[in-house]
C-alpha cells in the first residue's frame, strides 16, 4: 500500500503538482480512484467471460463460427 502511495506522489509530482497543494491532493485522489476503477473493470470482465462460458454465449454452433 505504501508503494502505491509513493508511486502516486511521484506521478503527481512529475505532472507538476506542488507538494501539499489542493491540486496535488486532487491528483492523488484521482490516482486512487483510477486504480479502483481498473479493479472493478477487471472483475466485470471476469464475470462477463464466466457468464458467457456458462450460458454458451459466444460459442460456435454447428453451422456458424
Amino acid at each position: 500500500m505504501e508503494e502505491l502511495r509513493t508511486a502516486d506522489i511521484a506521478a503527481c509530482s512529475a505532472a507538476g503538482f506542488q507538494s501539499g497543494s489542493d491540486a496535488e491532493r486532487l491528483c492523488l485522489l484521482l490516482q486512487e480512484t483510477n486504480r479502483r476503477l481498473e479493479g472493478v473493470e477487471r472483475r466485470m470482465n471476469f464475470l462477463e467471460v464466466d457468464t458467457r462460458r456458462l450460458s454458451g454465449y459466444g460459442r460456435c454452433g454447428p453451422s456458424s463460427c
